[in-house]
């Protein structure tokens, strides 16, 4: 590999991916505080000793089988060697700095090593081990007992796990076990989804300021720094300038607020320290009377047109009543000009025959002789 490209005077070296097969072909300067060597075929820790100020070190996916040769690493804050050939942890106890260590997805199942790096001299407070080989709860419980600082423990993740991980009350029993754990898996204790705050010293570049943030280590009491009086004057003039803006446009909704009311309580709340007050508020009320007249007559004109559709209801009358006046004029004319004719019935002929009809009168008319008769 070619290192004539690399910036040696630059505190951070990122070579991922780069075939690099040893530490050893590296030209890793003092200054270094950060060094990320992803991905590559690097199969052993070495030649670390001169990055005493170095505080990130990334040597994951390679072929690392043993954690050594970090002894120098004062400084170092994380430490990731996850996707690695790791069985056993060990090699930690000089890292007193470290915050954060990533150890997923090797073959770990010896985790003793964590009993070197316990008390309140380490700075431990971020384990990942999802993906390895850990069996034994009460162990591993053991194993990381004191370590008074740890915070956040990842053994389980997006299906990636350990054996333990499948035992019935494995939770329960780890987190009764390690009381200083504030997280286990990504949730609190209660089970819920913990929100947890990124560790800050996972975050090149801002090693500057860590003295000025939260560390998390510290306690979440934030103490309120002192109040101080600071003399300002162009913003004090800002402000004045601000509250007489607000003054004025207050007085002004008032005034037009007062239109409606009468002329003796308008001159009663006039207040008498300003002598322009009453000019100026006598010329808003004469625009305003006169916006409103106009406004007014415009919508009396505008009311008094009929609309479309009243136009085309009058016009449809109009039409109707047309049609009507000339039905009636053609049917007043048929009927002048018909003669009237008179009804001419024929009388019915009866069906009696002649003879009898005869036969009755006569018989009527011998009864009534009988009867004038008999009468007299």
């Amino acid at each position: 590999m070619a290192t004539s490209s690399l910036d040696l005077s630059s505190t951070e070296l990122s070579l991922i991916d780069c075939g690099v097969s040893g530490l050893l072909d590296l030209p890793l300067q003092s200054h270094l505080l950060s060094l990320n060597l992803h991905s590559n075929y690097i199969q052993r820790l070495e030649n670390l000793n001169r990055l005493t100020l170095l505080r990130h070190l990334d040597l994951s996916s390679n072929q690392i089988t043993k954690i050594e040769g970090l002894d120098s690493l004062k400084s170092l804050r994380t430490l990731n060697l996850s996707c690695n050939l790791i069985c056993v942890v060990e090699g930690l106890f000089q890292l007193r700095s470290l915050v954060k260590l990533n150890l997923s997805f090797n073959q770990i199942d010896d985790v003793s090593g964590f009993k070197f790096i316990s008390g309140s001299g380490f700075k431990l407070a971020h384990i990942e081990l999802h993906g390895n080989r850990i069996r034994s709860a009460v162990r591993f419980a053991h194993s990381l007992s004191q370590c008074s600082n740890l915070q956040d423990l990842v053994l389980s993740q997006e299906g990636s796990s350990n054996p333990v991980c499948h035992q019935t009350g494995y939770r329960s029993d780890l987190l009764s076990r390690l009381p200083q754990l504030k997280s286990l898996d990504g949730r609190d204790k209660y089970g819920h989804i913990s929100v947890t705050k990124d560790i800050i010293e996972d975050i090149p570049g801002l090693d500057e300021y860590i003295e000025y943030l939260d560390s998390t280590s510290t306690t979440d009491t934030v103490q309120e720094p002192p109040v101080m009086d600071l003399i300002t004057p162009k913003i004090d003039e800002a402000m004045e300038q601000f509250k007489r803006r607000c003054q004025t446009s207050y007085d002004t909704t008032t005034s037009i607020s007062d239109v409606d009311r009468s002329p003796s309580q308008r001159n009663i709340q006039q207040p008498s320290e300003n002598p322009d007050y009453t000019h100026r508020l006598e010329q808003l009320e004469s625009q305003i009377s006169q916006l409103l007249n106009k406004n007014q007559q415009v919508y009396v004109a505008e009311s008094s047109r009929p609309t479309d559709k009243e136009n085309r209801s009058l016009v449809h009358s109009a039409k109707l009543q047309a049609e009507r006046d000339i039905v009636t004029e053609e049917s007043e004319d048929d009927i002048n000009k018909t003669p009237i004719k008179k009804s001419m019935r024929k009388q019915r002929k009866t069906k009696v025959p002649n003879y009898q009809r005869q036969t009755v009168a006569s018989g009527v008319k011998k009864d009534s002789l009988n009867v004038r008769s008999t009468t007299r």
